[in-house]
């Protein structure tokens, strides 16, 4: 009796022992064998399974600057993971963010699942790089804020990166938008009509370097363009209203900036832009709330600060007549 209570609890242990190596190394084989692929579709989000180190290097190789974790703290394994994680992002020169989420069979636990997803998707769709988003198969958790960035019009997507698949079209694209992050507006816009079809992707980029150019007229018709298979896409409404701004159309750009707040309220580019229509109109108050929503987002701006730290010098200067003006004997 008693040798085989020592045996049962032998191999309890040992059973014990295997299950959390298997659930602290998703690498291995058998999780491998249920995990999702690492995929692209030529877009700014690539989506998986949990990143192993040689998943990182290739990620980097491919652009990714931003990892996003749905891992939740509260599962004791997905706490060591997170750490491990955490550090192999630092490492390698990525930035990291967790929006903490449990699925149990794909089944949703706990209160704060919704509303992390469209944390995670809102940090996601206002990221300027590449994003890799993962839960721990790349399957259930991953879906839930994969289905909120596409309602939103960011695209996510399906080649192996593991294996380092990448064709032409997507190798032009990286291109394009190097010269797009250096400045080099017109090689981008070279590189872009190169690439059929002119997806997504391809107008967006195409959009926001003539915009930087100077060409109001080109940038609209292709934000336009978008917006009529994708209406709700708020990158093409900011798109709009930035060149409104530039036309001093501020009832135009005022409507877009707008329009995208009520979707997102938290997107730092259309409180940016909404920010500047006050500024023109005078109206330092709401100028200074946007300019102050736009830098919480905690991207780097400094043309909001720029704009901010102006805005509050003639706050403080209207202030300082004001009391002058009511002095005695004035």
């Amino acid at each position: 009796m008693y040798q085989r209570q020592w045996v049962a609890r032998t191999v309890f242990l040992l059973v014990s022992i295997v299950g959390m190596w298997v659930l602290l190394t998703p690498d291995n084989a058998l999780v491998r064998f249920f995990s999702a692929k690492i995929s692209d579709k030529d877009s700014p989000v690539i989506v998986g399974p949990y990143p192993a180190e040689s998943d990182f290097r290739i990620l980097k190789k491919h652009g990714v600057t931003l990892v996003v974790s749905l891992l939740d703290p509260r599962l004791p394994h997905e706490r060591v993971l997170l750490e491990r994680e955490r550090k192999l992002a630092e490492k390698h020169g990525m930035r990291w963010m967790n929006y903490p989420m449990i699925s149990i069979f794909g089944k949703e636990v706990g209160a704060d699942y919704e509303a992390n997803a469209a944390a995670a998707a809102d940090a996601i769709v206002h990221e300027a790089g590449k994003v890799y988003l993962h839960c721990y198969l790349g399957l259930h958790r991953v879906k839930t804020v994969r289905e909120l960035l596409e309602a939103r019009g960011k695209p996510t997507g399906t080649y192996l990166v593991r294996k380092g698949e990448r064709n032409e079209r997507a190798l032009t694209l990286d291109a394009a938008q190097a010269d797009f992050d250096a400045g080099r507006f017109e090689d981008a816009i070279v590189k872009l009509k190169t690439i059929q079809p002119q997806d997504f992707p391809v107008q967006m980029l195409s959009a926001w370097s003539h915009y930087r150019l100077g060409n109001v007229d080109e940038a609209r018709a292709l934000f336009e363009g978008v917006l009529r298979t994708s209406p709700t896409n708020n990158e093409a409404r900011n798109g709009l209203g930035y060149c409104a701004l530039r036309q001093n159309d501020l009832a135009a750009a005022e409507q877009q900036f707008t329009a995208v707040l009520k979707d997102v309220p938290r997107d730092p580019t259309a409180h940016s832009g909404l920010a500047m229509v006050y500024y023109r109109q005078k109206r330092l108050e709401p100028a200074a709330e946007h300019l102050e929503a736009a830098l919480r987002s905690g991207r780097k701006n400094a043309e909001a600060q720029e704009l901010l730290d102006r805005v509050r010098a003639q706050q403080a200067e209207r202030k300082k007549a004001a009391l002058q003006a009511r002095a005695p004997g004035k």
